[in-house]
């Protein structure tokens, strides 16, 4: 999707859609379900990717817009388990395993956001 910015105080500053930001609200929330899923704390995510505790709780509450490399970045911590990053109509997403899908079924406790399973 192409990138909008205007200046403000000498600073070049991005505007989202609100399409734009409905899907970063949506990894957010993913983001922080699947953190939760495998029972990884933010200073022990913070740790695995080398970013900020900080960093990580501003793009969980959906605050903070990442690029695409730091999504992957991310989103890596999951590889192997059943999530991975992918790509639909030039917008950052994420596929989930059958797999991941039956483990998360049986955990009854987890509350998965309704929105984000279109």
């Amino acid at each position: 999707m192409p990138m909008f910015y205007r200046f403000f105080m000498g600073r070049r500053k991005i505007i989202e859609t609100d399409h734009q930001i409905k899907n970063r609200k949506r990894l957010a929330i993913t983001f922080r379900v699947l953190r939760s899923c495998f029972g990884l704390t933010l200073k022990q995510t913070a740790d695995m990717t080398g970013l900020s505790f900080s960093a990580i709780a501003k793009f969980e509450k959906g605050d903070l817009r990442m690029s695409e490399e730091t999504l992957t970045l991310l989103f890596s911590i999951f590889e192997g388990k059943g999530v991975k990053l992918g790509h639909h109509e030039n917008e950052v997403t994420f596929v989930l395993s059958p797999e991941f899908m039956a483990t998360l079924y049986g955990q009854r406790h987890l509350i998965w956001p309704v929105d984000t399973l279109v």
